[in-house]
């Protein structure tokens, strides 16, 4: 296959070719990782692009990805030509890792992909290779907000099942007793100009700038009720 059939092919997020809002978003979960990753040894699971891998690699002692999409391992490795990345293609089944390989674990925007009879092997699996103490980052959409009152909802056609803050932390505590639900959130700027935007002021010069440069500095991830939070984010502890 060619590279240009590869790139057809590539699953997951690509950052160049979405809007810095939509990147910033899924970036945010790496960035409230990353800042307990220093000098460890993790897994991602569903790297995709393997944008964020990289991004974690700034802290990390060394970051192994494992992905279901044959096409995104060559892809990831030229793009990202890290010492610390290793690129591992998954065939769904178990780990190919030995009991207790990792400091922490991380999967993103992933687990409402999976089937729903999957998940307890898939999590099970997430467990068994992590280390004593080690600590498990996830993120998903939040179900109660993607929902709009008084408007029909459809899930995405891509996803298995989504999850409301509850559901995710029922889920999760089966195979970790120790978990902590978090929600990601606008900043209070960032609302503004969403607001500015649905009005229709998405043409003025500040507002288009803003939507033009959004990071992850306008993001927030925050404990407690999750309920209203745009993503839900979970740190698990084995």
């Amino acid at each position: 296959m060619t590279r240009h059939q590869l790139e057809q092919e590539r699953s997951g997020l690509i950052p160049e070719n979405n809007p810095p809002e939509f990147v910033a978003k899924h970036l945010s979960a790496y960035h409230f990782a990353r800042r307990f990753l220093a000098g460890k040894s993790v897994l991602e699971i569903g790297f995709g692009d393997g944008y964020g891998m990289n991004y974690l690699a700034d802290a990390a002692a060394e970051v192994t990805g494992l992905d279901i999409a044959p096409q995104n391992i060559p892809l990831a490795r030229a793009k990202y030509p890290n010492p610390k990345l290793r690129f591992v293609h998954f065939d769904g089944g178990r780990f190919p890792f030995p009991d207790g390989s990792f400091d922490a674990a991380c999967t993103f925007q992933v687990i409402e992909h999976v089937p729903e009879a999957a998940l307890p092997f898939w999590l099970s699996e997430i467990r068994r290779v992590l280390k004593e103490g080690g600590q498990f980052y996830v993120s998903t959409l939040n179900l109660a907000t993607a929902m709009k009152p008084g408007a029909p909802y459809e899930k995405n056609a891509d996803h298995e099942k989504e999850y409301t803050a509850p559901e995710f932390e029922a889920l999760l505590r089966r195979p970790f007793p120790d978990v902590r639900v978090y929600g990601l959130y606008y900043t209070a700027r960032h609302r503004l100009f969403r607001r500015l935007k649905k009005w229709g002021l998405h043409r003025l010069a500040p507002v288009r700038g803003h939507f033009e440069a959004v990071t992850v500095d306008d993001f927030r991830v925050l404990p407690g009720d999750a309920a209203r939070s745009v993503d839900l984010l979970a740190v698990c502890r084995k």
